[in-house]
């Protein structure tokens, strides 16, 4: 259902404006300066202003008023207008210091436009809510219809109903998911997902809502609020496990990174719109990850509209305990189905930042923490399982179509510089130079017993003896690993070198790579 129409949206931009050039006008009458002179005098520059004020808006969803529900929701994008427009402007100012608008006059516009923008907005979000009278609110922030049907009247509470919204289905459960996602998805849902007496449909992102369900008669849980809104996701999704029965069905949505950027590029055209998104993915996807913004960061968003691609969802939600029954893109959204099937990881160490420590089976069949730079999506690392249900290996012993790698990993692995920081496991002791590939678990265990006990009696290495032999299939790569430990433990140094420069040659003079 369309919540805003595109007059409305114009409307809202020419209203801001005009208390613009309002505040403007009445700035330059309180300096003693004629209006028509001032514009003479600033406005190309004044034009400039206006222009990356109506950019930085849109970035913020500032004249979206109409699908805001909530006062802080309404608020909110104005003044992050207000805060970053003021940050970017006062910087050219001071960069270009012949800029042309007086830093008082500036200044003052747009302190008095601010202070005229609150009654009107507030006045806007008087008139949206009382639009939505059509529908009122239980207190997991779903609609319910207020017509009364036979479908849609609540049943009776009894004994056996320990929860009242458990028993609303029919008619008003199938018009919250069309309030909230629209019938594709209502579509997806009644396809995917069993929506009977024990299921909870929800649009929540906080896991006290989870955390206050039943902990009985809940079988399938149904969240429409997207993952990119969940503050502290992992948490959420330890929540939703935590109040599911072994089995239990869980499903939700999230906006994947690829999807968002197409919806940029398509709502402020392709120059506007890829200038917008990468300031959206510095902030929304970049600042969460560097420890100094990343306070800041939360502090200001309270961890909404995040970045995420669609390796990480999937990841978060294995690492949580899940498995991945159906992911399906719909309007846009990944839509994903999981079953729970143990109890959450609790990692306190996921591969979030650029430098990730792996843990990869070492001599004696100790796990080491292994150390490259990231080049999988966040949380990727768990989806091993998953990848290798859906994807058979391709040559070289990797996943083929593995989309959790990123587009900057790619660059990285060609040029081997999420390998360099391995050099530090060689100083420590953990590999030595030559030597088998150190694997994950879920690798290792793909192996043959034979084979995985002859592992475990040499130390892994930085250059291992797919270099020199270069095999294509798992069996072949079996072989050469088996080859290359039975020669290292008649004659270790004497294998080591040889298969160094085998190595060497293969990667220097043939462009040899393992992806």
């Amino acid at each position: 259902m369309k919540l805003y129409s595109l007059k409305k949206r114009l409307l809202l931009i020419l209203t801001d404006h005009i208390l613009i050039l309002a505040a403007f006008w009445l700035v330059s009458i309180a300096r003693g300066s004629d209006l028509i002179s001032t514009i003479t005098h600033t406005h190309p520059r004044l034009v400039i202003f206006l222009v990356l004020h109506f950019g930085v808006a849109m970035w913020f969803d500032k004249y979206f008023l109409w699908k805001h529900a909530h006062s802080s929701k309404t608020y909110r994008p104005m003044i992050y207008t207000s805060l970053a427009f003021t940050g970017i402007a006062s910087f050219l100012i001071v960069v270009t210091s012949q800029f042309g608008i007086p830093r008082l006059l500036f200044f003052g516009t747009v302190a008095l436009a601010t202070a005229f923008e609150f009654p009107v907005w507030s006045a806007i979000h008087l008139f949206n809510a009382a639009k939505r009278k059509g529908f009122s609110y239980n207190y997991n922030g779903i609609p319910e219809v207020k017509e009364k049907t036979p479908e849609a009247a609540p049943a009776k509470t009894t004994k056996n109903e320990p929860h009242r919204f458990l028993t609303i289905q029919g008619h008003a459960i199938r018009q919250s998911i069309l309030y909230e996602t629209g019938p594709n998805a209502l579509e997806y849902l009644k396809e995917n997902v069993p929506l009977d007496e024990s299921s909870v449909v929800l649009s929540v992102n906080n896991r006290l809502n989870i955390l206050n369900l039943p902990s009985r008669c809940v079988d399938t849980i149904v969240n429409l609020q997207r993952v990119n809104n969940h503050r502290r996701i992992n948490k959420f999704f330890e929540a939703v496990n935590f109040k599911l029965p072994p089995g239990g069905i869980y499903s939700g949505v999230a906006e994947p990174l690829k999807a968002r950027k197409k919806r940029f590029l398509r709502k402020y055209t392709p120059v506007f719109g890829i200038v917008l998104y990468s300031f959206d993915f510095l902030w929304n996807r970049i600042a969460p990850k560097i420890p100094v913004l990343k306070k800041v960061y939360f502090g200001l968003t309270k961890g909404r509209n995040r970045v995420m691609s669609r390796a990480e969802v999937l990841g978060r939600l294995y690492a949580c305990g899940f498995d991945i029954i159906d992911e399906t893109q719909v309007d846009e959204l990944l839509f994903f189905t999981a079953r729970k099937v143990r109890n959450p990881h609790y990692d306190n160490n996921p591969t979030y930042g650029p430098l990730i420590c792996l843990r990869r089976v070492g001599k004696d069949g100790k796990i080491i923490g292994v150390y490259k730079m990231r080049t999988m999506h966040p949380f990727a690392e768990y989806l091993q399982p998953y990848i290798h249900k859906k994807n058979n290996l391709q040559e070289g012993g990797k996943f083929g179509n593995d989309f959790r790698i990123s587009t900057c990993g790619k660059i990285m692995r060609k040029l081997w510089i999420d390998e360099l920081p391995m050099l530090y496991n060689w100083v420590n002791g953990d590999l030595k130079l030559v030597g088998v590939r150190p694997l994950s678990e879920h690798f290792f265990n793909l192996y043959d017993e034979e084979l995985q006990e002859k592992r475990t009696k040499v130390k892994p290495g930085l250059v291992p003896p797919f270099y020199a032999d270069m095999p294509t299939t798992l069996e072949e790569i079996q072989e050469s690993e088996s080859r290359y430990i039975d020669a290292y433990l008649k004659a270790p140094l004497t294998t080591d070198w040889k298969y160094f420069w085998k190595a060497f040659n293969n990667i220097v003079f043939k462009n040899a790579r393992s992806s």
